[in-house]
Formats: C-alpha cells, structure tokens, sequence
C-alpha cells in the first residue's frame, strides 16, 4: 500500500534460458548482509531481511530508510518490495512537535513533508538503481 510499501520490478535475462532461482537468491543474501542486512530468511522464491537499525546513521547505509525489504524471482522477474512504516512515523510525530512549537499546523505540515517527500524520492531513485544494478549482476 503505497505510499508505505513500495515494489519495484526488473526483467532478469540468461541468454534465454531460466533464472537458477537458489543461485539469484544466495547472491542476494549475500548483496544484502554486505549492505547491513540482517534476519535475511531465504524461502522458495524469496529473500526477506530486516536492516540494522542505527537511530543517526540511516543515510549513510544502502537499507536505513525502511523497516524491513523482500526480493522475489518470479517468471525471470526481480522484484523488490520494501517497507517505509518507521518513516513515517516518526514524520508524523515530527508535525505534532513542530505544531505544537509553532501552533501552525500548515508551516509544520510543509517541514515535515517536504522533508518527507524528499526522503520519499530519494529512496525511489536510490532502490531503483539498485535494480539496475542486481539486474546485471543476476543476469550475467
């Protein structure tokens, strides 16, 4: 449900052929626990993991923003769905502190969510980069 969860798609190509699905999915784990991934649980077509959490050092880590991600091989398709509840939450509580401070709900809305909406994007561009990437690493 966006704009909490978000998925992101990209084809896999081996020369025609299928994708070893166990194969693409230990290469993941092992991209993701490079990455401060943690909890990474391996299913049959699926990779989930939790990032590490550091409250002030988000930014600097591929997975800081979101709570939690999956991968998913489908029909020589990656998909990555991640999770942004945390974010969230704490923007929300960031309008009721700047509301309170000012007592003007429009300039805490604006803060908030234009600091919001650029985290928003940025992880956008980040992750799908990310795809870009895993994409030619799987595929090749």
């Amino acid at each position: 449900m966006f704009p909490f969860t978000i998925q992101l798609k990209s084809t896999l190509t081996n020369n025609g052929g299928n994708i070893d699905k166990q194969k693409a999915l230990l290469l993941l784990s092992k991209y993701v626990e490079s990455h401060s991934g943690t909890n990474i649980y391996i299913a049959e077509d699926s990779l989930f993991f939790k990032p590490r959490f550091y409250l002030f050092a988000n930014g600097w880590r591929k997975f800081g923003i979101i709570d939690k991600g999956e991968f998913l091989i489908k029909n020589n398709e990656l998909i990555f769905k991640f999770y942004l509840y945390q974010m969230f939450f704490f923007a929300l509580l960031f309008i009721f502190l700047f509301w309170s401070s000012t007592r003007n709900i429009f300039i805490a809305l604006f803060l908030v969510l234009g600091v919001l909406g650029l985290n928003l994007i940025m992880a956008i561009i980040r992750y799908r980069n990310m795809m870009k990437q895993l994409t030619f690493m799987l595929s090749n």
